[in-house]
């Protein structure tokens, strides 16, 4: 099961294994549309610009390894417990769908859906794919994302990208999703200092029941995550 799906008992927090510096995380492509949140009562929605500028820009990262390895297969966990063989795309769609999530970008949401149609019919190229794209968008962000220098961290001596690619992307999954949980604690926050929640019992004993949850969610997803992976 998802790891934002399984946890009940909130601990202290940990902090944030991802950059946290602006400048180790590419901006979203001048030309791509944040999707703003919707009314909704998936309680991992978040929300407010600069916030949404930072979800974008991991998502940047995870479009990156989709667009020039999606194809590739990587070992999943079946519903049943045994390995399962998945591709880096499904993958990502995969652990998107399984706790409500799409990504804030609409240009990488429609990318990665159109990708998961096709990939794995023979002869599909998702690079050749997007490049060759009809809608000018996708293929204008294709030709950045297959171009862009990728490194895991500064200084590090690593193995070819394609060798590494189905570790990163597991990596940046919990990356995204950990972003989502602090986001969602961080609002949870203010509303514990919302007088009207304060002095509602009732009301403050659910937010304070969401926050334990979220707490160990994110304790739990902190244990997951290793090196971090960032664009140059």
């Amino acid at each position: 099961p998802s790891e934002l799906q399984s946890a009940h008992k909130g601990e202290p927090l940990p902090p944030p294994p991802f950059p946290t510096d602006d400048t180790l995380v590419p901006p979203p492509p001048a030309e791509d549309t944040v999707t703003p949140p919707a009314v909704s009562d998936n309680m991992f929605e978040t929300h407010h610009g600069k916030e949404q500028q930072r979800f974008v820009a991991l998502e940047r990262l995870i479009m990156t390894l989709v667009a020039r390895h999606g194809e590739q297969s990587l070992n999943v966990e079946g519903e049943d417990g045994t390995d399962a063989q998945s591709t880096i795309a499904q993958y990502v769609h995969s652990e998107l769908a399984t706790d409500g999530l799409t990504f804030r970008s609409s240009l990488y949401a429609r990318m990665l859906a159109d990708i998961v149609e096709r990939v794995g019919t023979e002869g599909f190229s998702i690079s050749k794919y997007l490049l060759n794209n009809p809608q000018l968008d996708i293929s204008r962000e294709a030709v950045n994302l297959l171009s862009e220098q990728y490194q895991l961290s500064k200084g590090q001596v690593m193995a070819s990208e394609q060798e590494t690619a189905a570790e990163s992307v597991v990596h940046l999954m919990f990356d995204y999703k950990y972003a989502i949980v602090g986001d969602e604690l961080r609002r949870i926050s203010t509303m514990l200092a919302d007088p009207s929640v304060v002095n509602d019992s009732d009301k403050c004993q659910e937010v304070m029941n969401q926050y334990a949850i979220l707490s160990d969610i994110q304790r739990r997803l902190a244990k997951q995550l290793g090196e971090r992976v960032f664009l140059k």
